[in-house]
């Protein structure tokens, strides 16, 4: 997971959660929260590995975003937004939310 979004996202838990401020004891928990999270990640990134057969990879998914967004006649500014929106879900969802998401939409 990008080191930018783990900030991102701790920021606005920060402020989600203790809007008055934090305890030593209260940044001593979400440090240790971070911490899981990432650990999950990697160890879901390393399942993921394992599992696929091919290598698999989020440079690989946005590679087909691209390639499918120019077959269409995108812009570049389409393509460029099309990738920043993807870009940004792959760090927010799992691959099973993913996959989820396809195999039940219209598409």
């Amino acid at each position: 997971m990008n080191d930018s979004v783990v900030m991102i996202l701790r920021h606005e838990l920060e402020k989600e959660l203790f809007p008055e401020g934090m305890s030593a004891e209260q940044i001593k928990m979400l440090d240790r929260v971070e911490q899981s999270f990432k650990k999950a990640f990697k160890a879901g990134f390393k399942m993921g590995q394992m599992i696929g057969g091919e290598q698999w990879s989020n440079n690989a998914c946005l590679g087909y975003v691209i390639l499918g967004a120019r077959r269409l006649g995108y812009t570049e500014k389409q393509i460029t937004d099309v990738v920043r929106a993807t870009h940004w879900q792959l760090d927010l969802n799992t691959i099973d939310e993913a996959r989820t998401t396809y195999e039940t939409s219209p598409y």
